[in-house]
């Protein structure tokens, strides 16, 4: 069995893929969106059919000019948001990186509310990153 080929997003763009059949196997075509903006993701999300998971994740950076500190060292940081809609037909995947408080805590009060319409779980990045590619 070949495995499917692996998906690469490119830029910003709002796109679906379909994972390509390889040799004489049969594989499930999955459809993979990409949303430019959590507003986006949401839609997509509440407009999705089936049986519903939900996986997100954030991550720290260091940045030296970021609004936003790290209470224990003082350092700027930036944070990478992800989150995963996997559902029986397709998947919808966000990710952005703030590096202003208010930006990401809107974020997160927003993910926060599709979390308690579904089942969800906090991963680590690279755990979204498998699940994407």
């Amino acid at each position: 069995m070949k495995p499917l080929e692996t998906l690469v997003f490119e830029g910003n763009q709002r796109r679906t893929f379909d994972f390509i059949k390889k040799g004489n196997s049969t594989y499930e075509v999955m459809k993979m969106k990409r949303a430019e903006t959590l507003e986006d993701f949401i839609e997509l999300v509440e407009s999705a059919a089936g049986r519903k998971s939900l996986f997100t994740s954030e991550q720290e950076s260091p940045l030296p000019d970021a609004a936003i500190g790290d209470e224990d060292s003082g350092e700027a940081i930036a944070i990478t948001v992800q989150a995963l809609l996997e559902c029986s037909s397709e998947s919808v995947y966000f990710s952005a990186t703030y590096n202003d408080s208010v930006h990401y805590e809107e974020a997160v009060k927003q993910l926060k509310e599709l979390e308690r319409l579904m089942p969800s779980q906090k991963v680590i990045p690279s755990e979204i990153q498998k699940r994407v590619c």
